[in-house]
């Protein structure tokens, strides 16, 4: 993590009709030409292949990756602003304008200035949804807010999104739902728990799917599976037929 460089100094040159401007990170130089608005990153003693950047959106940071390969990923938003070098393994996601930046077993979170949230490193981490992370660091699972603090204290075997103000843990080989203060509103564990859509998630209890609303309550079932709802509506499958129910 150590790694993540500042934007030196930028600068502008002039070519014929052409005005381009190049950021300079510390060994890397990335180059706008304004007239055919294509983005080039290059690293000064060529150790990466020059690569042209996707175009972003809504001003939004990009990942970029680097090489022949494409095995080295970096981000870069819309004025070359920010930048983190081509130091991660893998891509990973922006949400809540929050970067989660990843480069071997580290796992830290960044603001769209390029400030690291928290100051600290996890072992694991997941990106933002409603305004919560996962994040595992000493063998502890739990969750931080959008400014790096342990907003749920609970140790879980698994931890998922956030949806809907609810998210579903794991202990014990058992699953069910928490809110953002860390209780179980229901006070049920299931076999196997959805995340919430629309209001309404699938769980699972004695081999059979049903689904409940935000007060715990069963409104559909038994199916031999379902999916989740969308536009009010759901896939489900029972006695072999797969079919949509409607709210």
């Amino acid at each position: 993590m150590d790694e993540l460089l500042k934007k030196d100094k930028t600068k502008k040159t002039s070519n014929g009709q052409k005005t381009n401007e190049e950021a300079v990170y510390g060994n890397y130089v990335v180059q706008e030409d304004k007239t055919t608005g294509e983005i080039v990153v290059t690293h000064k003693s060529d150790k990466y292949p020059a690569m042209i950047a996707a175009r972003q959106k809504d001003n939004h940071p990009s990942i970029v990756s680097f090489g022949k390969s494409g095995k080295k990923f970096g981000y870069l938003d819309s004025d070359k602003k920010i930048f983190i070098p081509p130091i991660m393994d893998r891509q990973v996601e922006l949400s809540s304008d929050r970067l989660l930046v990843a480069h071997g077993s580290q796992y830290a979170f960044f603001d769209t200035g390029g400030k690291a949230i928290g100051k600290k490193v996890f072992d694991k981490a997941f990106a933002y949804s409603d305004g919560l992370a996962s994040v595992r660091k000493n063998d502890e699972l739990y969750y931080i807010d959008t400014v790096g603090k342990k907003s749920i204290e609970g140790n879980y075997d698994k931890a998922y999104d956030f949806c809907e103000g609810l998210a579903v843990v794991e202990n014990g080989g058992r699953e069910y739902y928490i809110d953002k203060k860390g209780a179980n509103p229901f006070g049920k564990t299931f076999e196997e728990a959805h995340s919430f859509s629309e209001g309404i998630a699938g769980v699972k209890e004695k081999g059979k799917y049903y689904f409940i609303n935000k007060q715990g309550k069963m409104l559909y079932g038994p199916f031999d599976e379902v999916g989740g709802f969308v536009n009010g509506k759901a896939l489900v499958r029972i006695n072999g037929q797969t079919k949509f129910i409607c709210k």
